[in-house]
Parts: structure tokens; C-alpha cells; sequence
């Protein structure tokens, strides 16, 4: 094989590579930017390398507009990580660290961070990916309320144990000081309930029966 062919060769393989390359990385942004949650490549200091479109509706920013930045800067406002940023968590591990914390417009956003590493199991970055759980929030504020609320209606509930002290002859029930009532009275002050009063089927026969004689 001549020089010339060699390297058309060589050339041909190397454009390969390159359009290879090129749909490789399309392939990616595509993927990325059809997730909702907010997905970024960080460097160690904390810089935005790149990120999906989702970027736009989380912090109403375009993608341009924080690349090379700060997540700290551009998310809080801050010079410096919040107390609950789970970065320096995963940079003492090298391994994933989440957390969850309340932005300033009331929304909640749970963010999670994957380091990435070289051959030397040198940390080089990291996946940042932030997902807004604020409507998930809400609904366990309102299970938890739901809870607290069921256990208070619980609590409040009366309710008769052991032994109940009854006369065999007239049905009264004598009370804890020593008071004689009536079932109803008995039942009223102490479930919180009462009772409605009519005949069954035989006693109003009986009752029908006693007018007629």
C-alpha cells in the first residue's frame, strides 16, 4: 500500500470515528434533555461543566448561562456549598450522597451526587441531579396530619373494660362511685353515644296484643 493510500485510509477511519463520536454525544444530549429532573456534570470546585435543558425550569436559567459557574452561586445565591449540600459528603467518600432541603421559594428538591473518577480512583467530577419533590412533600405533610389526627380521635375515644356492675332484677348499672343509672344514662356518659328508642316486631305484638285485651 502507497503512502497516499495509507493515509486516505487513515483519514476515512479518522472521520469515521469523529461522525461516531459526534452521534455518540447527540445520543447523550438527547437522552439528558428529555429528563425532567435537573441533571449537571460538576468539577471538583464545584463548577457546572455541562447540564440538560431542565436547567431552564428549575432555576429559569438558560443552559449557557451556567456553564462554567458555581451550582452553590447560581442555585443559593452563595459564595460558598449550604450546610445541607451533599458534595462534600460524596468527595470524603467517593461514593453517592443525598439530601433534601427547602429552596427559597418554598420548593422542595431532593439532590443526589455520583462521583466520577479516573483510572487512579482520583475524583474528576461529579453527576449532580436534582428532582423537585415538593407535591411529594405536601402529601406526606397531609398523611402525617391524617395520622396525628386519628390519633388524637383515638385517644379521645371512651371506652368500658372489665367488669360491669348490672342489677339482675331492673338492668341498672352502678357507676365508679357507686351510683345506680339507667343503661342508657350508663352508656350516654361514658361511650358518648345514645339511643334511639322504639319496638321490636314481638314486643310491639305484645303491645298490640295488651290493647286489644
Amino acid at each position: 500500500m502507497t503512502t497516499d493510500a495509507a493515509s486516505r485510509q487513515l483519514k476515512a477511519r479518522v472521520a469515521e470515528l469523529e461522525t461516531a463520536l459526534a452521534h455518540c454525544s447527540s445520543e447523550w444530549t438527547e437522552t439528558v434533555d428529555a429528563l425532567t429532573d435537573w441533571v449537571c456534570i460538576i468539577d471538583p470546585d464545584f463548577r457546572i461543566l455541562r447540564t440538560n435543558l431542565a436547567v431552564e425550569s428549575f432555576l429559569g436559567l438558560k443552559r449557557e448561562e451556567v456553564l462554567g459557574k458555581t451550582c452553590y452561586k447560581i442555585v443559593h445565591g452563595t459564595d460558598t456549598h449550604i450546610a445541607e449540600c451533599p458534595v462534600p459528603k460524596m468527595v470524603k467518600s467517593l461514593k453517592r450522597a443525598q439530601t433534601e432541603f427547602q429552596m427559597g421559594d418554598g420548593r422542595w428538591l431532593s439532590v443526589t451526587v455520583d462521583p466520577l473518577t479516573d483510572k487512579s480512583n482520583r475524583l474528576t467530577g461529579a453527576v449532580h441531579m436534582a428532582r423537585d419533590i415538593t407535591d411529594l412533600r405536601k402529601i406526606q405533610a397531609e398523611r402525617e396530619a391524617l395520622i396525628r389526627d386519628l390519633k388524637k380521635a383515638l385517644s379521645e375515644v371512651k371506652t368500658l373494660k372489665g367488669l360491669i356492675p348490672i342489677c339482675a332484677k331492673c338492668r341498672r348499672i352502678r357507676d365508679d362511685d357507686g351510683a345506680w343509672s339507667s343503661l342508657e344514662t350508663y352508656v350516654r356518659n361514658n361511650l358518648d353515644t345514645d339511643f334511639s328508642h322504639g319496638l321490636c316486631p314481638e314486643c310491639a305484638r305484645a303491645e298490640l296484643e295488651a290493647l286489644e285485651d
